[in-house]
């Protein structure tokens, strides 16, 4: 048997250099503005001619520009430039998780489906999901995702929650698209100079809980949310509440069942020695402390008022009514972060924008 020649390439190998280099060439005039929106380019015999390829090379690289969205066929009118090439239209939603993992955020659900009907109002974009995109752990979705940029095949990066850590690399700091986060975790504020945040106006939330509270004379606070906590005990001491260190929870978005586990706790004690209020001031905590409640005997309302944290849109007819819910509209926040990748808008880059929350009785005006 022959042995196996190391150094030999096979035909193959060549033949995919050739479509790369023609695909590559191509991609850079239709992003340099060379080719425009719109325009006719020479036939597959002229292409072929000109870059020294056969027709099947020419084939191959026009699928592979046709399948990213920079060229398009017409039935015995030719090959165009797309309509709506990606490195004008195209925007990346990126998500650290996947809806199959058990920490996938409730916002990113809702981001998630809410995306389609969003962009469909803002018609000068399309998306593309990028899931389990995580830059220190080198996966997939991140190779894709850098790919994708590299070869200028987006518009603009929306990174949902977590996910704006890939913004540290050196890829964003090379790039002039613009860069957006929605619900950015505090630690990773400063993570980019250039990125335009939506946030969760925090400090109104516990304002707006707080004041709910006071108005149904409940003090005696039990506090459950995700890290961090940005308050001390003296901030509530200061407003009238009860609060201790065994009644202020930090708690992860999963297991789920931690939630329930440790509310069951905070009310075992006699009536006189438990929290007349709990806040809840994160949604994927609220099912499980909801449930909880319910296995104490007790009744939100009359037992014990809570104020949960719920991101709109949610069904009502699966919120318990004597819970006032409070949270941010997902939907309004990813189409005013549409608003500020368009040009015309004239985003400030490195602004912060802050999402007000809203209880569901105001929702309902």
């Amino acid at each position: 048997m022959a042995r196996k020649d190391p150094t030999h390439k096979p035909k193959w190998k060549w033949q995919k250099t050739r479509t790369g280099r023609v695909a590559d060439t191509l991609r850079s005039e239709v992003t340099s503005g060379i080719l425009r929106e719109g325009e006719k380019l020479p036939t597959y015999n002229e292409l072929s001619e000109r870059f020294q390829v056969s027709r099947f090379t020419i084939q191959n690289a026009i699928n592979q520009l046709k399948s990213e969205g920079f060229l398009r066929s017409v039935e015995r009118g030719g090959l165009f430039v797309g309509g709506k090439p990606p490195h004008l239209h195209r925007i990346a939603l990126v998500y650290q998780q996947s809806p199959e993992n058990e920490s996938w955020p409730r916002f990113n659900q809702l981001l998630d489906t809410s995306a389609p009907s969003v962009f469909k109002e803002h018609q000068r974009y399309s998306f593309k999901r990028y899931y389990n995109v995580n830059r220190q752990k080198g996966t997939d979705g991140w190779k894709q995702l850098k790919d994708d940029i590299r070869h200028r095949r987006l518009a603009g990066v929306i990174a949902s929650l977590e996910a704006v850590e890939i913004f540290a690399d050196q890829i964003f700091r090379q790039t002039t698209m613009p860069l957006t986060s929605l619900f950015v975790p505090d630690d990773h504020f400063g993570i980019h100079p250039n990125i335009a945040m939506f946030n969760s106006s925090y400090d109104l939330f516990v304002e707006k809980a707080l004041n709910r509270f006071q108005d149904h004379h409940t003090t005696r606070l039990a506090w459950l949310t995700i890290p961090p906590v940005r308050y001390g005990f003296d901030y509530f001491h200061a407003k009238g509440f009860e609060l201790f260190d065994y009644w202020l929870y930090q708690l992860p978005r999963s297991p789920l069942d931690l939630s329930r586990k440790i509310t069951r706790l905070l009310l075992e004690a006699p009536r006189s020695k438990r929290p007349n209020a709990l806040m809840i001031a994160d949604e994927n905590l609220a099912a499980g402390a909801l449930q909880a409640i319910q296995e104490s005997g007790l009744r939100p309302g009359k037992d014990i008022s809570v104020v949960a944290h719920m991101n709109w849109p949610a069904s009502s007819k699966y919120l318990d009514p004597n819970v006032h819910w409070l949270g941010y509209h997902v939907e309004d926040t990813l189409a005013q972060a549409l608003n500020s990748l368009n040009k015309t808008e004239k985003l400030k880059k490195g602004a912060h924008y802050r999402m007000s929350p809203q209880f569901i009785d105001e929702l309902r005006g």
